[in-house]
């Protein structure tokens, strides 16, 4: 696994914050030519500064202004990131991804859409603050080999069970995966309370279980 510096990450954290979406770019692109995995970068380089950011957020050292900048910059790094990206080739397995409701931070589930293209997956990215009958319906149509739920506000645990249970009674045998900041709280026990939801820590693990799993 690759590890980046410490000078780096801390570059790209004071760039962020101040809205230097260039310089943000030029530390991204300077990675991606130097052929580090693209995971690396989302774990610990985007990931974490966007942790950062949402932590100084709620100790009121940022405005809700620049939280919204940041995600925006963010999401651009990961526009450009999919450039770069050599998609296995197409396995046909199907993926719906989505936020629960009342959700407005999508980068994360972004992340995983663009793992799953990469592995060769059809990812069908729905964004965030998706309505649960929207959800189902769309999905009826899909099909989907695989159902993947963010949460980034841990006070959303009771909406993503009641999506979870709404799921189940449609997709009964579907397999669903969730993961999000929103566990770094506790909750992700949740996944032994139904049959075939699984847990992912970050984008390691979800490597992990496609890799394992036999979908």
């Amino acid at each position: 696994m690759d590890k980046l510096k410490e000078a780096t990450i801390s570059a790209f954290e004071k760039a962020l914050i101040k809205g230097d979406k260039a310089g943000c770019s030029i530390i991204l692109r300077d990675l991606m030519k130097s052929k580090t995995d693209y995971k690396a970068i989302y774990e610990q380089l985007l990931k974490p500064s966007m942790y950062e950011v949402g932590d100084l957020w709620e100790k009121h050292q940022l405005s809700v202004a620049t939280e919204h900048m940041a995600a925006a910059i963010v999401e651009n790094l990961l526009s450009e990131m999919y450039l770069y990206m050599k998609p296995d080739k197409l396995t046909g397995k199907k993926a719906v991804i989505a936020c629960v409701p009342g959700e407005y931070h999508q980068i994360g589930v972004k992340m995983v859409s663009d793992l799953l293209e990469n592995k060769g997956w059809e990812s069908y990215f729905l964004g965030a603050n998706v309505p649960v009958k929207d959800l189902i319906s769309f999905a009826s149509g899909i099909q989907p080999t695989l159902i993947a739920i963010s949460m980034s506000l841990h006070f959303n645990l009771p909406a993503l069970v009641d999506m979870i249970n709404q799921l189940r009674a449609q997709f009964p045998e579907t397999p669903v995966l969730v993961g999000g900041q929103g566990f770094r709280k506790g909750g992700n026990e949740i996944s032994s309370s139904y049959k075939n939801l699984y847990f992912a820590a970050d984008l390691y693990e979800l490597e992990e279980y496609l890799n394992n799993e036999k979908l």
